[in-house]
């Protein structure tokens, strides 16, 4: 395993810097807001997405059916961000602690995630250059 480096505190004659405040006290608090910003900034519409919008709304459906299918598709489109802010709403304790409990995981094994999402990608590219080459 890793070990986990220690914070240690600054000499007791030297003020730290408010950079550094802040940076401690930003890093420590949970931000749920600001994460559903980013969540949803990141979800925001693509050309890819503005695309597909546009084929189910130029498409020989029944009104009914168009609607529907533009919902859908927006509700696929945003789950990321909308189920957890939807946990967050109405069980923020328990949203809190399997979120603790996933970073700690996440943490402990960080080197194991890595190592998986690596060799996942490099798989992912020995077939697609060996597909290539010999198609």
């Amino acid at each position: 395993m890793f070990r986990r480096r220690r914070h240690h505190p600054p000499p007791k004659d030297k003020q730290p810097s408010k950079l550094s405040v802040w940076a401690q006290r930003a890093l420590h608090e949970p931000r749920y807001g600001l994460a559903v910003l980013i969540g949803a900034a990141v979800g925001t519409p693509s050309p890819s997405y503005l695309l597909a919008l546009h084929h189910l709304k130029s498409g020989k459906y029944l009104t009914a059916v168009a609607v529907i299918a533009v919902i859908v598709f927006v509700l696929v489109d945003f789950v990321l961000v909308i189920v957890p802010f939807a946990f967050w709403v109405f069980r923020p304790q328990g949203t809190e602690k399997a979120i603790k409990g996933f970073k700690d995981w996440l943490t402990s094994h960080a080197r194991q995630v890595a190592a998986g999402v690596a060799l996942v990608a490099g798989g992912y590219m020995v077939i697609s250059g060996l597909v290539r080459v010999l198609s």
